[in-house]
Formats: structure tokens, sequence, C-alpha cells
């Protein structure tokens, strides 16, 4: 479900322009107008698909329903849906692409098979920060978190695979492309950050 080169504005969410995510049978192409995020179904394949698409978002609202069914014939791209991007919010989504047939697949990371009701959780106005095991770093934040009681919402990667495939999905949509970061991994005012320098000076940023 999908995590884009940034546009500051609208956080580190989206791509800008003309775009086409993942590498599958079928993967979603995203055109941007304005305060409007187009989302089309692009099927690379010579035959014909039958696809259902799932989408999942936050800081945007649509008219149309998160799922899509589409037959696509040969190389066809076809509109899906419009996500409208809420000033103010960061507006981020999540989807995966079910062809008849095949594996429910995220286009953002086609190579992983998700669930097709992986959703994005992330809370508006507070820290979302992802976690894992045997964190110190991550152990410390969230005590300071506790202590200067600033909200926030604790993601586990180690212990629920869907929130480090979000993790990534967020870090690649800013342009991270390594398979390893320096936790903690933090979504807050509207920007994700990571490989936090300092530790202290980042925790008193949120007050």
């Amino acid at each position: 479900m999908t995590i884009l080169k940034a546009n500051f504005l609208i956080c580190v969410f989206l791509i800008l322009g003309n775009c086409v995510i993942g590498q599958k049978e079928v993967v979603i192409v995203e055109e941007k107008v304005g305060k409007q995020i187009r989302l089309f179904l692009l099927n690379k394949t010579k035959q014909e698909q039958e696809v259902q698409l799932t989408v999942e978002y936050s800081g945007c609202t649509s008219a149309e329903p998160k799922q899509v069914a589409k037959k696509l014939t040969a190389g066809e791209k076809s509109y899906a849906m419009t996500l409208n991007i809420v000033q103010g919010s960061p507006c981020m989504y999540r989807s995966s692409i079910q062809i008849t047939g095949k594996t429910v697949y995220d286009p953002a990371s086609p190579d992983l098979p998700v669930s097709p009701t992986l959703v994005s959780e992330l809370v508006e106005n507070q820290v979302n920060i992802f976690t894992k095991k045997g964190c110190s770093r991550c152990k410390y934040v969230l005590e300071q978190l506790k202590v200067r009681k600033i909200p926030f919402k604790e993601f586990d990667t180690s212990g629920i695979p869907e929130h480090n495939l979000l993790m990534f999905d967020l870090l690649r949509q800013n342009g991270y492309s390594k398979n390893s970061v320096d936790m903690p991994v933090v979504v807050s005012k509207g920007k994700i950050e990571y490989n936090l320098p300092n530790l202290d000076q980042w925790v008193q940023s949120q007050h």
C-alpha cells in the first residue's frame, strides 16, 4: 500500500509530477495536479490483467472507494482514484495490488508480499516513533517523551512486520535507499527524521 521523493509542503510521502512506482506487472502511476494526487494503474505486460487496488490514506480525502477493481488490456494505463490533500496535514497513503491468481504485493516494494488490509496508522499532531527490540536509542527517546509528557505512538518494527514495511516505505519516499537505518525513525510535525545525531536536541524540538 504506498511511503516517494519528497515535496516539503505535503511532507515526504508523495511523489511530484508523473512517476511510476514499482517493478511488477501492474504498477501505480502518480500524477500531482495542484492539491490533488491522481492514481492510475499501468499494465506493463503484453496480456490482459484483472486487478484489485486497495488504498489506505491519512491527511487526504477522496470521494471514491478505497478498493478499485479493473480489467486492464496489455499496456493499458487506467485511472483509479484521486486523493485530495488537506492543507496543513501530511498526506500519506499505502496501497496493495492483487492480480487475479497471484500474491498481493506492495507496489512501492514489489518483492515483498503484503496483507491486503495493511494500513497506515500514523497519528497526526503526535510523534510517531518506529522502534526495534534491543535498541537503546529507541528506549531513551521513549523515556524522554514520557518524562516530558509529549504525546507519541510507538510502532514496534521487531514484533510487527507491517510496521517495518511501513517504516521503509516512508524512508524510500524520502529518497532513502539503504536496507538499514539508525533507529529510531520518527514522523512528526509533517516530516520524517532518521539517523538522529543528537537525541536530546531532537526531543527538545518536539515541545
